[in-house]
């Protein structure tokens, strides 16, 4: 089991064979949390170990110290939370109360996150997208990641067929043609890596086509 230490102290000894630890940098609440050793250890008693505590209020000095920085340099942003890694109701709802947007990345997700306070317009869906998914995301309005011309086409049907007028705002996962290829693919890739997380095809003719029907017109945001 890792050892915890205050900031600033020594690296533990590496061990023969295995990675060195790291010491965790504690601060705020959490800080003042592992200070509280009979507390933490009655909570072991009752729950068992492994025991994962959520300190929600840590979220707020985190997203400061985000916006600050982008507020120096300039920058229009958005912070999404990722759903995903953080599977606590509290928090996320923390980060509904603190402003920032969030990753659902399934139905199950946007339900939790429609649930927890978010309106559809501070989300973004993303990953795989299921029909149940994607007619959800469209009925709420979230920005919607598309990650290829087929799932371009399913969004637009699903439009459609809600007799949705408005445009769907959605981001294109756009690649750059592979080493060799002499297809008619645009665009670059923001993700340079050799294993991109999600595959992105090339898409022909952009941006001269695309379906745009049942959308009522469709935007790149």
């Amino acid at each position: 089991m890792s050892q915890l230490a205050s900031p600033g102290a020594p690296a533990a000894p590496r061990d023969a064979g295995l990675p060195p630890r790291l010491r965790a940098r504690l601060t705020g609440d959490l800080a003042l949390l592992m200070g509280e050793r009979p507390l933490l250890t009655s909570l072991l008693d009752g729950f068992g170990s492994p025991l994962n505590i959520v300190v929600p209020a840590q979220l707020r000095a985190t997203t400061e110290a985000f916006r600050l920085v982008l507020a120096e340099h300039g920058l229009r942003y958005r912070l999404f939370l990722a759903h995903k890694a953080n599977r606590s109701a509290a928090l996320i709802r923390q980060a509904a109360v603190e402003g920032l947007d969030l990753d659902a990345a399934s139905h199950g997700e946007l339900c939790s996150g429609l649930a927890g306070g978010f309106p559809g317009a501070r989300m973004e869906a993303t990953g795989p997208k299921n029909p149940a998914f994607l007619r959800l995301a469209v009925q709420h309005g979230l920005l919607i990641h598309v990650d290829n011309p087929e799932e371009l086409t399913h969004l637009d049907r699903t439009s459609a067929s809600l007799g949705n007028a408005g445009p769907v705002d959605v981001v294109l996962r756009i690649a750059a043609p592979a080493a060799g290829d002499t297809g008619s693919g645009t665009g670059v890739r923001a993700d340079t890596r050799s294993r991109p997380p999600r595959p992105a095809r090339p898409w022909p003719g952009w941006p001269a086509t695309g379906p745009r029907s049942g959308c009522g017109g469709w935007r790149s945001t």
